[in-house]
């Protein structure tokens, strides 16, 4: 366990190109929780799958890219990798849920779409995917280099 930012998507990550070398930020922590380490990569890899859906061939293989990258700093024990796609697919459910708790309440926000409509494609995506599979995937972006 440790402490998660809980909403690392691409609305909270900033790049800045400040000098000649890219400098990254995280912003907005009131999603800051004391919970499992690797629900933080589950949310983020959740949210590349999502903002993928519609304009990459296969979103799940630049989802692998983030987790090779992850695992170069922290590597996922057997629970950990027991768990990932579930979790991937629970945030991806909640984003769901809480989008459309939120259109109901401002039906007019564009802003509140951004993550829940897409991210009904990708669950119906992931659904489809075992954790075999999953790992295959890993797998063989591993090899991919």
């Amino acid at each position: 366990e440790s402490v998660v930012h809980n909403d690392a998507n691409d609305n909270n990550i900033l790049v800045c190109n400040v000098t000649e070398k890219e400098e990254l930020a995280i912003i907005d922590f009131g999603d800051l929780v004391f919970s499992w380490t690797v629900s933080e990569i589950a949310i983020a890899m959740a949210y590349v799958i999502i903002n993928g859906i519609s304009t990459r061939e296969d979103p799940l293989q630049f989802a692998m890219k983030l987790l090779q990258g992850y695992q170069t700093i922290i590597k996922l024990n057997e629970n950990e990798r027991a768990v990932l796609p579930t979790l991937i697919c629970t945030r991806m459910a909640v984003s769901i849920c809480m989008g459309a708790k939120s259109l109901e309440q401002d039906p007019d926000n564009e802003y509140l779409k951004v993550h829940s409509i897409p991210a009904r494609l990708a669950l119906a995506m992931m659904i489809k995917v075992s954790s075999d599979e999953f790992w295959k995937m890993y797998e063989d972006s591993l090899n991919e280099g």
